[in-house]
């Protein structure tokens, strides 16, 4: 971890700040568009786990280890965000685009392997990384009844390691929820019901052996059942 990891006493700051521009056309159309910065620092493992085993192992089979980073520096995020809604009687439709530019995202990742009398097993650590995340989500709720609703959306994503141009591996390629909601009275009370499902797709992992913990891994769906009543008008 170099020199720099000696001093296992930090201090830092958090905090973020936003802008937002809206834009309505009476009832039925709004639109916005956003700014904002922040800054986030460290997590405790990742600047202090223990020398343990490596979830994922070597990426080969073999066993690795995992050494926390107290050099790590605070992640700087800037973010851009825009999109819109249009409500319909039948139908609620909104859409979202997004760009966050990460300087010093914190990076799981191999960074070299133990000496002797140790038997040799790679070590992944953490390093700071310049990243960008973007992405996007349309969706509708449809409204065929006065009582029931169906919610749909769809997002897709990318980030990306920019000093290598690798993609990162923890963000899934697309995702999409949809579901039936009901409404309705049971002796002065107000009720909901909701069945529907999140569907994932499959994710071919970019860096399999810097980053072995995220497997490549195909699709999937959860599907969910709730109930509850709502608090408040």
């Amino acid at each position: 971890n170099g020199p720099d990891a000696g001093n296992v006493k930090r201090d830092d700051w958090a905090g973020a700040a936003n802008a937002l521009l809206n834009w309505s056309a009476g009832h039925e159309r709004t639109t916005f568009f956003g700014v904002s910065v922040g800054v986030q620092p460290a997590q405790v493992m990742e600047r202090y786990r223990a020398f343990l085993n490596a979830l994922g192992g070597d990426g080969h089979g073999g066993n690795a280890v995992e050494l926390g980073n107290p050099a790590l520096r605070s992640e700087r995020k800037s973010a851009l965000e825009t999109g819109g809604t249009w409500k319909r009687a039948w139908v609620d439709f909104a859409a979202t685009v997004y760009y966050y530019r990460i300087d010093d995202f914190i990076l799981r990742t191999r960074i070299g392997t133990t000496q002797p009398p140790l038997a040799s097993m790679v070590v992944f650590g953490y390093r700071n990384v310049n990243a960008e995340l973007y992405g996007g989500e349309i969706g509708a709720t449809l409204k065929p009844a006065p009582r029931l609703s169906v919610p749909l959306t769809f997002a897709v994503s990318e980030g990306r390691n920019r000093d290598t141009g690798l993609g990162l591996s923890e963000i899934p390629p697309w995702e999409a929820t949809l579901a039936a909601r009901y409404r309705f009275a049971l002796q002065r009370i107000t009720l909901w019901t909701e069945f529907g499902a999140r569907l994932v797709g499959a994710k071919a992992n970019p860096t399999p052996l810097e980053n072995p913990i995220f497997t490549s891994a195909g699709g999937f769906a959860l599907w969910h059942a709730r109930a509850g009543i709502p608090l408040g008008k």
